[in-house]
Parts: C-alpha cells; sequence; structure tokens
C-alpha cells in the first residue's frame, strides 16, 4: 500500500463502530489471559507488551460503549471482553480500513470513508454497533429483522445511504445532488483532512464527520509493527 502498488480508482469504505465483538476472544478474565491470547497469534513479546499498554483493562477505553462496565461474571465473554475487543477490531478491520485510506488519500486519488454507529433490533449492548449490521441499511432492506421495531430515522438512514452507494457507483460520488437540507456532505479523505462521516441514527440530519484519530497510537502501532 506504501509503496502506491494498488488499483488507482475511487474508493467507499468504511468499518461500524464496534467490529471488534464479532472478532474479540471471549472467556479472558485476567491481564495473563490477555496476554495469552495475543502470544497465541505469533507476537513477540515485546510486542505483546506494548500491545497490552495500548489496550489497558479499562472498561471505559474499550468497546463498545453500548456495554457499561464488565460483562457478567456468568456471561461467557469474560471480565476483559470490551479489551479483547476493541484490540481484535483494530487488529482485524480498522487498521487496515485506516491504511487504505491513508495510502489512497496521499495517492491523490478520491477516498470517502465512513463509521457506522447503530444498535440494531436484535443484538445486545454486549455486542453494539458490531460488524455486517449496516448492510442491509445499503441494500434498503426494510423486511430485515435489523429494522422491526425501531424508529422512522431507521428507514430514512437506510434511504440515505443506499442512495449514497449507488450515486458512488455510477458517479464516484456519494453526495446526492438532491439532499435534504439538514443532511451531511460525505467529506473526501485527504492527508491534510482525514475525515469519516459517522451514519447514527440519533444524529441531526443522520449522519456527522469526525476526524478519523480514534485510538490512534495503537492503530498506529499495529500498522508498523504487526501489518509489516
Amino acid at each position: 500500500m506504501k509503496e502506491g502498488k494498488f488499483a488507482h480508482v475511487p474508493l467507499l469504505l468504511g468499518n461500524n463502530f464496534d467490529e471488534g465483538t464479532a472478532y474479540g476472544k471471549k472467556n479472558l478474565n485476567t491481564s495473563d489471559q490477555f496476554e495469552q491470547y495475543l502470544t497465541g497469534l505469533d507476537l513477540s513479546d515485546g510486542t505483546v507488551s506494548e500491545i497490552a499498554s495500548l489496550y489497558p483493562d479499562d472498561p471505559e477505553a474499550g468497546i463498545p460503549a453500548s456495554l457499561i462496565g464488565r460483562p457478567d461474571a456468568s456471561s461467557g465473554y469474560g471480565l476483559q471482553w470490551k479489551r479483547a475487543a476493541a484490540f481484535a477490531g483494530d487488529w482485524q478491520q480498522h487498521a487496515g480500513r485506516r491504511l487504505l485510506a491513508e495510502s489512497y488519500a496521499e495517492a491523490d486519488i478520491p477516498v470517502y470513508s465512513y463509521r457506522w454507529n447503530v444498535y440494531v433490533n436484535g443484538i445486545g449492548p454486549i455486542l453494539g454497533a458490531t460488524h455486517f449490521q449496516e448492510v442491509a441499511f445499503v441494500f434498503y432492506d426494510l423486511e430485515s429483522p435489523e429494522f422491526q421495531n425501531k424508529p422512522e430515522t431507521f428507514k430514512q438512514l437506510s434511504n440515505l445511504m443506499s442512495r449514497q452507494w449507488v450515486n458512488f457507483m455510477h458517479d464516484t460520488n456519494p453526495n446526492l445532488s438532491q439532499a435534504s437540507a439538514n443532511s451531511t456532505e460525505w467529506p473526501l479523505y485527504t492527508p491534510s483532512a482525514p475525515d469519516n462521516i459517522v451514519f447514527d441514527v440519533n444524529s441531526t440530519g443522520l449522519a456527522y464527520t469526525e476526524v478519523d484519530n480514534y485510538r490512534e497510537a495503537a492503530i498506529t502501532y499495529l500498522q508498523q509493527n504487526v501489518y509489516n
């Protein structure tokens, strides 16, 4: 990626806030167990130590935010679930997404990056805005269980997202020429302004923009020391 060896075409990509709840190791209750999990990924002792520091045993620093504190001891997820989920999501998804966005942007190719933060029907607080749950919204699949017994804003967000994806496929730009007055413009992701659009049914206009710097030190470490 850093050598520019990829297809130089416009890119739309993104992650959900809580990707790691689909990948995190369950039943980790101590820091020793967390570090044993990392060691099992063929990481060196020094890398394990650094990752353990970058992903501390602090539920407030972990994911998902929808789960307050630690899981119940009898839940089967483990007392260090939010720590394990934060690392696993960054390792499997977020670090790669950011690397792609940065590499395309540095090559002066149009990049549109998103994050998605919606709690859908049937998914509990222990999983949050987990992997794959935005797909029904992109395909405007209103019969999907994700939409059952949910507010009208869920359908509105699906209408917005599906139109943006089609617009990108047709014009390589997701922004709609006839968007509503309160719609958020989806910004280009550039080296000087690495911005995501965040889709959220609780936000005005169903979306807002953020600087792509969450867990910056940890993700940069993964990119530079684990991906290599």
